[in-house]
């Protein structure tokens, strides 16, 4: 059983990102749902196990198990993009919760003020905000996994 918070991000998540690379929003629900029930130890663990699964001393974070580094990564690829994936409607999102914070740092954007974050702080967020997380494991599924199932021959 999937936790009602997580539920609710995985279905807001779905939809901002439905469309994208093929993928319908029914899909990235459902692998959403799948990665945070695996990564997370049946969404038990928001800390990496390294010795044990619930020993937190790793550096993912979340029910679905994104590291800080790979975050970084995403946010820094879609502020060069000219389309990002992580554009309108992954800002109208955000845009009202962070409305101070971005407004404080002379920012325009969600995407803007995720990306001025630093590893540690982006480490925090993921612990602390349950979306944004979504988002960012979301974000990973559709520019790396296939829609389609279809394997190269």
């Amino acid at each position: 059983d999937i936790p009602a918070d997580a539920a609710k991000q995985i279905d807001l998540v779905s939809s901002v990102f439905d469309g994208d690379n093929n993928f319908t929003k029914n899909q990235i629900s459902e692998v959403l749902g799948d990665v945070g029930f695996v990564e997370s130890d049946g969404y038990k663990y928001k800390k990496q196990g390294l010795n044990r699964v619930d020993d937190g001393l790793g550096v993912a974070r979340s029910y679905w198990q994104v590291e800080p580094s790979t975050e970084e990564s995403i946010l820094d690829q879609n502020m060069l993009s000219k389309n990002p994936r992580l554009g309108q409607r992954f800002n109208n999102l955000f845009k009202a919760k962070y409305a101070d914070k971005i407004k404080s740092k002379g920012l325009k954007t969600p995407l803007e003020y995720f990306a001025s974050l630093n590893q540690k702080q982006l480490s925090t967020l993921l612990l602390e905000d349950g979306l944004f997380a979504a988002a960012m494991a979301a974000h990973k599924v559709v520019s790396t996994f296939d829609a389609y199932n279809s394997k190269e021959e």
